[in-house]
Parts: structure tokens; sequence; C-alpha cells
């Protein structure tokens, strides 16, 4: 090859995310390629080459090129070709000894083999040249090049473990024995420090960045045990634990913008064929997917960046927790296709919920993110089941409450939402604290209870409703108009 700058500094690291791509690179970090997988294309006359032919043995791409353009046929010994022809419209995919990531400087050179290294007027092969972390999904890097070159891995991926070269080039430039694009090898100067996954295996979020929390409805803090960003992170766990992340309610004072995260992925999520390419994890105690947003109208906005600068909004897709520009109401899918490159690895999500609802009780803490989930391709399987069932109330304090409508005339419904067979003391009193109302009440299996109380004889005014447990109590207060 000519005039490639083969000199790499010793260490380069990709500003992804938490989850860093870091390198090692120096001329003794080469990586190579350690497999490849072969489509033959055909001869310049239409014949298709046979998987027997000498100057298409895949294994010749395998292992360290030999970066020559000398005729390496000894006496027409076919076992002396150091190269494997592609022929017109075939593809070579290689799998690399290793990830690998950016560098300063080109990151991947490949060696093409023309003999006596002829003019790319002249003699007319080239190739197209994509790469993929997951042998999926692939992203274009060079759509046509001539003979020996380089190129960089783009920050839509800023690293990949498979190179597939396709010829592109026209027969009609060629006689009839000509065999196309000839590949030397490739070589990649720097390691990426990634968990590679099994093929196909569905991943969250790895990573975050900007997290912003904001508060309860009543302007307080939110609980340390639901205020960790990791717990964001990974697949969601579905199970009996406080293990989500609550955003909390922007705090109407501040000039920035609280109640927002953005999340990060090692692996490149891509605009797949269908309806959705991300499904969203919120946790809302004894959630179902026919349960109406107005019922906990917990909701949020998600905008999609392949490179953590611009931000687009996506779109929401299936009912009921779609409301459309970008915002769901808890539990949702997510297509990414708003995104130009069709890729994303940021993934910023902001509460939007009402902090006005009189569905939300004083200690209610806004959207809860328990995960998101990627199925990096087509052919994906057990696909995860969109709600979060899991049988911890997702406010704090062993159960929660909410007054609708308020302000009321005739009557007002008190909804409890607990976790067990739990009894409750509902009182209503004046702001002097005099118990004007006083019912008791037993959840037994239910989730969600749902107590009316009759306050049409009482004066007009501000009230206190206060609902007690064993182990909590909390108070909220109402308008009789």
């Amino acid at each position: 090859m000519k005039n490639i700058n083969l000199l790499r500094k010793s260490l380069f690291t990709s500003a992804a995310s938490l989850a860093l791509v870091a390198c090692t690179s120096s001329l003794d970090a080469q990586i190579y390629a350690s497999s490849a997988d072969q489509n033959l294309g055909t001869f310049a006359n239409g014949n298709p080459i046979p998987a027997s032919f000498f100057r298409a043995q895949k294994f010749n791409a395998i292992g360290e090129p030999q970066r020559s353009d000398v005729d390496t046929q000894v006496n027409g010994n076919p076992n002396s070709v150091n190269f494997s022809s592609l022929g017109f419209g075939g593809t070579l995919t290689l799998t690399m000894e290793a990830p690998f990531t950016q560098c300063e400087g080109p990151d991947v050179t490949v060696w093409e083999t023309s003999y006596s290294t002829p003019s790319c007027n002249t003699w007319k092969e080239f190739a197209k040249v994509e790469v993929s972390q997951d042998g999926c999904n692939w992203y274009t890097v060079v759509e046509s090049a001539c003979q020996d070159f380089s190129f960089d891995l783009p920050n839509e991926m800023p690293w990949a473990l498979y190179i597939r070269l396709t010829d592109v080039s026209n027969e009609n430039h060629f006689s009839g024995s000509a065999d196309g694009w000839d590949l030397d090898g490739v070589e990649a100067f720097c390691a990426a420090n990634v968990e590679l996954l099994p093929q196909g295996s569905a991943f969250g979020a790895d990573g975050y960045e900007n997290f912003l929390q904001g508060t309860l409805k009543n302007g307080g803090n939110i609980s340390p045990s639901r205020s960790n960003p990791s717990s964001a992170l990974g697949l969601p766990q579905n199970n009996n634990s406080i293990n989500f992340l609550a955003l909390g309610f922007n705090k109407p004072n501040s000039n920035q913008t609280e109640g927002q995260i953005t999340l990060t992925f090692t692996y490149t999520v891509f605009d797949q064929p269908g309806t959705h390419d991300i499904e969203v994890f919120e946790t809302t105690f004894g959630d179902a997917p026919n349960r109406p947003c107005s019922s906990y109208p917990e909701k949020a906005f998600f905008e999609g960046s392949s490179d953590g600068a611009t931000f687009y909004t996506l779109t929401t897709v299936d009912e009921p927790g779609a409301l459309g520009d970008g915002i769901l109401c808890r539990d949702g899918k997510l297509d990414i296709g708003n995104i130009p490159s069709g890729t994303l690895r940021y993934l910023r999500i902001t509460d939007m919920s009402d902090i006005t609802s009189s569905r939300f009780p004083n200690n209610a803490d806004a959207y809860d993110v328990d995960g998101v989930v990627v199925y990096p391709c087509p052919t994906s399987s057990g696909k995860l089941d969109l709600v979060d069932r899991n049988d911890i109330p997702d406010e704090d304090g062993g159960f929660s409450f909410g007054i609708y409508p308020n302000p009321a005339n005739d009557f007002v419904n008190i909804t409890i939402e607990t976790f067990a067979n739990e009894d409750f003391q509902i009182r209503l009193s004046d702001i002097a604290g005099r118990t004007l109302i006083n019912e008791s009440v037993n959840s037994g299996n239910n989730t969600e209870l749902v107590q009316q109380l009759n306050i049409n004889e009482l004066p007009t005014g501000v009230y206190l409703i206060t609902v007690e447990s064993k182990t909590s109590k909390m108070t909220q207060k109402i308008i009789k108009k």
C-alpha cells in the first residue's frame, strides 16, 4: 500500500458514556481476521465461481496480510496465491480476532492485491465496506474503494467486530476470466474494551449522563433507594424490589430541566423493519396493558441521538401507552426512524407527568424508569412482557393514594394503591383538625382500592383527607366547592 501512515498513539478513549470503549494502540496490538464467511460472485463472463477455485479460497483473507502486489505464483503453483477473490457481486464477511475501535489516524487498513499495482482508471476493481458489532446490523463506511485503502469508524458505530466487503466492480470493464476484487487481508490498530454479547441477545442501556433528578409532588427530596441512576441500566428486573429510578417532577423555579436522564449504549441501536426498536419498562404498581393513562398519568418524553449532541423526537407506537409526539404513559414502545442516520446511542428521557394531577399523592415521584430493552436482530426471540407488574408501590411508603375530583362538589373518590391485604382508616377533617368523616376499609386482594366519600353537606372550604395504615400515614388537601 502507498503512503499509509501506520504510526499510532499509545492510548485512545471513545467518549461514548460511562461504558467507555477503551483502546491500546501500537504496532504490537494489530488485530487481524480470525475467520471468514464467503458468498462467491461470478467471473466477468457471468459464470459462477466454484468454491474450489484456487484464487477464491477464503482462508487467504485470514490472519496477517502480506501487503504485497507482487505476483507470488511460483511456476503457476496455486498454493502460493495470498489473496481471496470475491467475484463480481460477491461478498466476504470477516470476524476479527477482537473488537476494534477508533484510533488517532486511520482505524483499519484494507489490503487488496492487483499485480503490478495498475491505475484505478485502467484497472477498475472496487469494493464496498460495511462494519458490524453483532453480525446482524451493518453500517456502510466505504461505498466504493479501489485497491489498498484505510477507513475510520464513524461515531454512529465507534467499535466493531465484523467487516464485510462486497465487490461493486463493473464486469463490463474486464475480460471474461476476471474474478473481481481480491482481498489480501485487513488489519485494525486499536482494541476495544467491550463486553461482547451472544449474537442476537437483547440488551439495555449500560451507561448514563446528564442526570438531574426532580422532586416529589410536595417539593421534597426523593428517597435514596429510588435515586440511583444505575437502576435504569441493563434489562428490567420486573421483580418485587425497588429496582427503578424515579425521575421526579421538574422544579418550577429552576432554569434547568430536572426529571431528566440520558441513557447510553455501548452497542449501537439500529432502526429495524417494523413498528418499534426499543421497549420501555416503567414501574407502576399493579400495572396492566389495558390500564388507561388517566388512572395514573406518569408520562415521559423520549428523544434519541447518534452523537450525543443533536436529539430527535422518537416515534411512539402501540396503545394505550403511546400519546404521540415522543410521549409515553408508563410502559411503551419507541421507533428511532426519525434519526437521519438510522442509529441511536443516546436515549434522553424527560418526565412529563402533570404535577397538578389529583391522581398523584403528595409523595409521588413522577416517572419511574425500570429499564429499556433493545432487540438487535429481526429474528430475536424471547420478547419481554411489556408491563412491569411488580408488587412494590411506586411511591414511598407502604401505600399511595390520590383524590379526584379536586375541587369537588358532592362526592370525592379516594384511590389507594397497596401491595398487601391491609386495613385503612380514612378521615376527613377541617383545617382546625376536627374529624368530620371517619371510615374504615380493607383492601382485600385489590391492588387499587377506590373509596367514595359524600361531602355534599360540608360547607365550602379547604379540608384535609388522611389515609392511615398500620405502618404509614399520608394527608392531602381537598377543596369543597
